[in-house]
């Protein structure tokens, strides 16, 4: 789907819904102004049906782009959804070797072929991996933890436990972002992560 500059991938099957139609609404609910107005308005949306349980969606939005970049990029994406459970979700943009992954309870998940990320709560977590190192940045919405402890395993045979002390009073729920060195098959891993920074 295509609208106004913006394209909206769904690549799971699923019922979706568009309505294009004039709609009234008041300013003052949005605490804008006072008055009213009525307009054209585009809407998109998956009907779930009536109480749904166990069910999935996925949808992909891609901002800025004409009708002809859009079918270029579906046909070209590199973006892939790994897990959409009600334990785990993850993304993985293989082009840009960047994984986004929220953890709503202790678990561990392939991200790649040889390279396994662990939680042991929940917690939301962005691995980057250059020629050089790997990234990782992890965040608590909640600011209930204290403490996340993150692992990478790399081939099932190396690991590299990450500690992450989580921020708290005014910074709570920041993000921690803690680098390592990249791991060439076959290398000693570094013995513990390095360039500690709060974001």
């Amino acid at each position: 789907m295509h609208h106004d500059g913006v394209g909206y991938v769904f690549p799971n099957s699923g019922n979706v819904e568009l309505k294009i139609d004039q709609q009234t609404g008041n300013w003052s609910s949005l605490g804008l102004k006072s008055g009213s107005a009525a307009m054209d308005v585009f809407s998109l949306w998956f009907d779930h049906g009536v109480n749904p349980a166990g069910a999935q969606y996925e949808y992909r939005v891609i901002p800025g782009v004409d009708l002809t970049a859009m079918v270029t990029q579906v046909k070209n994406m590199s973006v892939r959804t790994i897990s959409n459970t009600t334990d785990l979700q993850a993304v993985r943009n293989d082009s840009l070797k960047v994984t986004g992954l929220v953890f709503y309870a202790a678990g561990e998940v392939e991200i790649r072929s040889g390279l396994t990320v662990r939680a042991d709560g929940p917690s939301v977590v962005l691995v980057k991996e250059t020629a050089e190192k790997t990234t990782v940045t992890v965040a608590d919405p909640t600011g209930l933890d204290t403490v996340v402890n993150i692992t990478l395993t790399y081939a099932e045979e190396t690991s590299i436990p990450m500690v992450f002390t989580m921020p708290t009073g005014v910074e709570s729920g920041r993000s921690i972002t803690q680098t390592t060195e990249f791991l060439i098959p076959g290398m000693s891993p570094p013995l513990a992560p390095a360039n500690l920074k709060i974001q």
